[in-house]
């Protein structure tokens, strides 16, 4: 399973959130963990992959035994880094029901880490992020053609409002018009799976934009608060 978030509980417990393959995100009570000769303490921190031997319960399930088995070590080189697997690891947190297992949201949870931990571009990594938690929200933008029309060929805007592209027909008030090179890329951002980051070659002076446009679509579309 892969660590999402631990807190602190009682005096030397440690409550710790896990999603699991096979079973979903699982809440366990590791008892005296917190103590200085705990030897689960290591295998235990957020983000990491580990093998678990717990005492299932209606409730919390009571942790016995926590072995590593991958820690993602680039994570914790810059704060940027970190924020992005954390902003991951926190909707699941937050969205997944407890014990319904999906296979899907596990792989993309860890994909994320492995790609933040191979050296991508975190803002890259990001912007796949924030498509994937929309497409999961409901959300996911139109890119195909204008959300008005059917037309592909004359896209000039996006429109946070409306929910995608915009063509030049549709244009309205204070919309402001984008490259051909940008309209690209945020296509490519929310039509591609991450395991195909390799695809999509975006210039490094478009980030600040891309940042913008999917940030604004997150906070108007994502109904988990994620701080």
């Amino acid at each position: 399973g892969l660590i999402l978030r631990t807190q602190p509980y009682q005096e030397n417990d440690l409550l710790v959130s896990v999603y699991f393959a096979h079973y979903g995100k699982m809440n366990l009570l590791a008892r005296g963990v917190r103590k200085p000769k705990s030897k689960n303490a290591s295998s235990l921190l957020p983000g990491m992959i580990s093998e678990f031997v717990f005492i299932l319960k209606e409730g919390l399930s009571r942790l016995m035994k926590a072995s590593p088995v991958r820690l993602f070590r680039y994570l914790d080189s810059h704060l940027e880094v970190m924020a992005c697997a954390q902003l991951t690891m926190e909707y699941f947190y937050r969205s997944a029901p407890d014990r319904q297992p999906n296979a899907k949201h596990y792989a993309f949870i860890c994909q994320v880490l492995e790609r933040l931990d191979e050296g991508y571009p975190y803002l890259l990594v990001y912007f796949f992020v924030i498509a994937y938690i929309l497409k999961d929200c409901g959300s996911g933008l139109m890119v195909d053609h204008c959300v008005f029309c059917q037309d592909s060929r004359h896209i000039a805007s996006i429109s946070v409002r409306d929910g995608g592209f915009v063509c030049q027909e549709h244009l309205q008030g204070t919309m402001i018009t984008y490259s051909r090179r940008i309209l690209r890329s945020f296509r490519l951002i929310n039509k591609l799976d991450l395991s195909r980051i390799d695809d999509c070659q975006i210039e490094v002076e478009d980030y600040p934009v891309l940042k913008r446009l999917m940030e604004d679509f997150l906070d108007e579309y994502c109904p988990v608060h994620l701080g």
